[in-house]
């Protein structure tokens, strides 16, 4: 922009000068004595327009410049930003990928999930199915075996009525033939009734036995009243709750001396139902119920906070009860009622 004052500033001269020029001719023609200094004027007037035409490329060979510096600082700044974008298109399509790949492992361990369920609930469902099968047929073989009671207490009765009646025969020394006859054959009858009773008690006893055998098979052992499932694996204790809860069962509870007695067979170390995890030093069963029987090894419950759930330790000890932190793993047992 200077460079184009300056060249204007300067063709403003250059007329003014030959204006002058021109002027002056003017003059001395009328003076009749300068005419021959025509040519001299003309070429006065080329240099002057040669030298404005100079300015003038100068001039935009100036603007040229400056418009080339400005656009190749533009470029390089464009040039910097195109970089930019593509580190970040790069880290986009990393990241990308890595989310891809991170959803398609969450769809294959959520496949696993659900295949994994749908096999255990299929599980639940049979064992379901089982145990109220077998719990059909212990009300059946209670029932024969109440009605067999009853049927036994009214013969010994009747036995005790004839034993009586024949006492008071030997008494009374009505010793005939025909009252001796038949009281050999009511003895008889009452032998029979008992060889019956006790072949009805060795059958009862044979379908006892088929069936503690068939829930061995299943993992579990019937004892008074209830079903226990002893595992063979270790878990913490609420992971064995959890397949305790999930087996429609839960962590035994023991309430006396018999079921003490019946831990100690297994001959292992196993978590039972039992905790203080809500309040130090108040122990509970799971079910709720407060510890009232307890059975705990000398010195025991000794864990104070760090050691908040309760397991059978020493299976040749009558009294092997121990506090444990519930994060250790063990064997576990599993309880569930089926008495009517």
């Amino acid at each position: 922009m200077a460079s184009g004052v300056h060249s204007e500033d300067f063709e403003l001269s250059m007329k003014d000068g030959l204006d002058r020029s021109d002027a002056l001719q003017s003059h001395s023609g009328e003076d009749g004595g300068l005419t021959s200094a025509t040519p001299g004027r003309k070429f006065f007037r080329l240099v002057a327009v040669s030298f404005g035409l100079l300015c003038i490329l100068l001039a935009a060979l100036i603007v040229s410049l400056r418009l080339a510096f400005s656009t190749e600082a533009s470029y390089e700044k464009l040039a910097e930003e195109r970089d930019e974008l593509k580190r970040i298109n790069f880290d986009i399509e990393v990241s990308f990928k890595n989310l891809t790949e991170e959803r398609d492992e969450l769809r294959r361990i959520n496949s696993d999930t659900e295949a994994n369920y749908k096999n255990l609930t299929e599980e639940r469902k049979e064992l379901k199915r089982k145990l109220n099968t077998l719990y059909s047929q212990h009300i059946s073989l209670t029932e024969e075996r109440d009605e067999l009671k009853k049927i036994n207490s009214d013969i010994e009765a009747s036995f005790k009525n004839l034993t009586e009646e024949r006492d008071k025969l030997k008494n009374i020394n009505f010793d005939t033939e025909a009252n001796y006859k038949n009281l050999t054959e009511e003895r008889k009858e009452l032998k029979r009734k008992l060889n019956t009773l006790y072949s009805q008690h060795i059958s009862l006893t044979e379908e006892r036995d088929e069936l503690k055998r068939r829930l061995k098979i299943l993992g579990w052992v019937y004892f008074s009243g209830s079903v226990y499932y002893i595992s063979s694996t270790e878990r913490t204790w609420q992971e064995s709750r959890n397949d305790c809860l999930q087996k429609g069962a839960d962590l035994m509870i023991i309430n006396n001396q018999g079921e003490q007695n019946f831990t100690r067979q297994f001959k292992k170390y196993m978590w039972i139902g039992l905790t203080d995890s809500e309040r130090e030093g108040t122990w509970k069963w799971v079910d709720g119920t407060p510890l009232t029987t307890s059975f705990w090894g000398s010195g025991e419950p000794n864990g104070n906070t760090g050691e908040n759930c309760g397991e059978t330790k020493y299976p040749d000890m009558k009294n092997n009860w121990n506090d444990e932190g519930c994060s250790s793993t063990h064997y576990w047992i599993c309880e569930k009622k089926v008495s009517p």
